[in-house]
């Protein structure tokens, strides 16, 4: 009898220890026969870390002395802990898997050697018939990637729940054969926040691999715990970094059609400083767009 495929489960904690222990509960209940759930602390406190090793769930626990982001951290996190699994469920550290996400996740990955990435189906926390990933499309003129049926009701969805292609796989939570890795690389780390997962999955797509989405598989995400939806940086970064992928995956017709855009989307900014409260938002578009062609890449420590 055929083995099952070993899987390393993965995902980061950094602040909202609350998040991070049920994600640690929710995927202690997976029904899948071989896998191993790993957390990487990303630069949090003692206080926390102590916190965390109390929890009754077997995981692996390794340490990061400060903030590695994003990608810096599923790199350096997997890195230290890959082994011999064959593949790599990362997901975020406020998400409720279903038991059966990750069994539902390696069966597709498994009938087609072209898989590369898979996303599961994903629902808001709060209002779990409520859609917030069901697969993604790339908009490369306009720097961003879009969630299909985003706030529909998946109760109200005519399709089947079946596996489909998909422009990317959602960072949130994707099934990443080792495979991929080995062929592709590591996220990068450019963005720090935002955009890894369009990136990688466009690089994913470029080296022939498929990235779908697993509709059967089903998580329920907090959404943007890390950092406030409207905040400066969170602005900051979808900016910067939507240029950073389009510019990266583009070729040249629109990569001039991107300078025009950045052009065009700076003049909107200066009306927006003679009206009460949208100046913050136009200092955060301005910076992001102007750090994207000075060159400056990973995490802002600089106020703005």
């Amino acid at each position: 009898m055929k083995s099952s495929p070993r899987v390393l489960v993965f995902f980061i904690h950094y602040k909202n220890l609350d998040d991070t222990l049920e994600t640690l509960e929710s995927a202690g209940k997976l029904d899948y026969p071989d896998f191993t759930i790993t957390v990487l602390d990303n630069g949090s406190t003692p206080t926390s870390v102590a916190a965390l090793k109390q929890s009754p769930v077997k995981f692996n626990l390794i340490a990061s002395k400060k903030n590695l982001g994003f990608a810096g951290g599923f790199n350096f996190g997997v890195q230290s802990s890959l082994g011999d699994y064959d593949y790599i469920f990362f997901i975020n550290n406020d998400v409720k898997l279903e038991p059966d996400c990750l069994r539902f996740l390696v069966e597709t990955a498994e009938a087609d050697e072209k898989v590369g990435l898979l996303s599961p189906r994903i629902n808001y926390y709060f209002d779990q018939d409520r859609i917030w990933y069901n697969g993604g499309l790339v908009k490369m003129l306009q720097t961003k990637g879009v969630h299909q049926d985003l706030d529909k009701k998946e109760s109200e969805l005519a399709e089947a729940a079946r596996p489909r292609e998909t422009g990317f796989a959602a960072g949130c939570a994707v099934l990443i054969k080792k495979k991929v890795l080995e062929k592709i690389g590591w996220w990068s780390e450019d963005y720090f926040l935002y955009h890894e997962d369009v990136d990688f999955s466009l690089r994913a797509k470029k080296a022939g691999f498929l990235v779908l989405l697993e509709p059967r598989a089903k998580i329920y995400h907090k959404i943007s715990r890390a950092t406030e939806p409207g905040s400066s940086k969170y602005i900051y970064y979808h900016v910067r970094n939507g240029l950073v992928v389009a510019w990266k995956m583009g070729n040249n017709w629109q990569r001039i059609a991107l300078i025009i855009f950045s052009v065009l989307r700076l003049l909107k900014q200066l009306p927006k400083f003679l009206i009460p409260g949208k100046a913050r938002w136009a200092r955060a578009i301005i910076k992001g767009t102007v750090d994207f062609y000075l060159g400056r890449r990973g995490e802002i420590t600089s106020n703005f």
